[in-house]
């Protein structure tokens, strides 16, 4: 069975357990490659869903390589958003903002955050922003899910016009 986290699809247990080794294997050779240890994190919140301290070590081991990593900074807030924690994945997105305003996951994931717990003009302005960066067919359409869902019909129609438009 496939799993996906972050984008990234990684295979059955078996062969996760040998793709941690070989990422072990890369950490070992260049210890301060951001890429290796986000990878890793992924793996382990892959193998481990519903503990996620293993990968959080991998995700916190990158920001003490590099503090103004906005990657591992969302990678620490998308836990927090799984473990329900509203108020520290919001603090850690607006953060990764902060270190870079162009980094468009943050804007998204802040967005996803914000609708799942009903600050629904916190998530357009996000949806928004995310656009500006992103601003491709799938954007728009989880843009124009956001509007439907906070009530902003007129907005949500112009949108569907607009991905009916562009099929």
């Amino acid at each position: 069975m496939l799993t996906r986290v972050y984008g990234v699809t990684f295979p059955n247990q078996k062969e996760l357990d040998e793709y941690l080794l070989l990422l072990e294997e890369a950490i070992v050779k260049d210890p301060k490659n951001e890429d290796n240890l986000l990878l890793k994190g992924d793996a382990l919140y892959a193998k481990t869903p519903d503990n996620a301290s293993f990968a959080i070590k991998s995700y916190l081991a990158v920001l003490d390589i590099n503090p103004k990593s906005p990657r591992g900074v969302v990678r620490v807030a998308n836990i927090y958003r799984a473990a329900q924690n509203q108020e520290l994945a919001n603090q850690k997105y607006k953060e990764a903002k902060l270190i870079d305003s162009t980094y468009a996951p943050a804007y998204r994931a802040n967005a996803e955050l914000n609708m799942r717990f009903g600050k629904k003009k916190a998530a357009i302005d996000d949806w928004q922003k995310y656009l500006k960066l992103n601003n491709n067919l799938e954007a728009r359409y989880l843009y124009t899910t956001a509007l439907f869902n906070a009530k902003q019909y007129c907005e949500a129609i112009t949108e569907v016009n607009y991905l009916n438009a562009n099929n």
